[in-house]
């Protein structure tokens, strides 16, 4: 991991393990669990932290513009993005 050579290398270092984005706390315990997992964890946790959540065909449905899109990876979120506008939703 690069943060574990910056570590060994640096005179100081302190990683920020606090969230100031995130709102709600759940959503702030989901992310403390996901950090720096492998894909399949992170899949998972969502997984188990958000079992309302439905399948592409029925997101692609119930979309609107307003709606987030929350994703552990930054690839699948411009994947989803990239969908919705094919669809033309921001026409």
């Amino acid at each position: 991991m690069p943060h574990d050579r910056l570590q060994r290398r640096a005179n100081y270092y302190e990683e920020v393990l606090a969230d100031h984005r995130a709102k709600e706390l759940a959503l702030k315990v989901l992310k403390r669990d996901i950090h720096l997992q492998p894909d399949q964890v992170q899949c998972l946790a969502m997984g188990k932290a958000l079992p309302a959540c439905f399948g592409l065909d029925r997101f692609m449905e119930a979309w609107k513009l307003g709606d987030l899109i929350l994703t552990s990876r930054q690839k699948v979120c411009d994947w989803a993005q990239q969908l919705l506008f094919d669809e033309e939703y921001f026409l």
